[in-house]
């Protein structure tokens, strides 16, 4: 028998592995977040402080339950100037 499948996409305070500044939960997969990708942070809860972040890594995680299988997805970050040059690659 197949256990469902729960998906968990955790985005981290910039510079720390402990702090989550942002979590979401899906019954479907997340498009993938690799390194390097920018996140958008404005519209989430509490992120205010942060306009443009980057994925420096991203861990997953799979757990295995009685009933379902959880897929968490951990997303570490680092804090961005947000700049239109910035997102078109031309910063230095």
């Amino acid at each position: 028998m197949v256990k469902p499948v729960r998906y968990l996409l955790e985005i981290y305070v910039p510079g720390n592995v402990d702090s989550l500044l942002a979590n979401f939960e899906a019954e479907s997969p997340f498009m993938a977040i690799s390194k390097g990708d920018f996140l958008n942070p404005r519209s989430w809860y509490g992120a205010d402080k942060y306009k443009l972040l980057r994925a420096v890594n991203v861990e997953h995680i799979l757990l295995e339950g009685e009933t379902r299988t959880t897929h968490k997805v951990c997303v570490f970050t680092e804090s961005l100037e947000d700049s239109p040059s910035m997102l078109l690659g031309q910063h230095e």
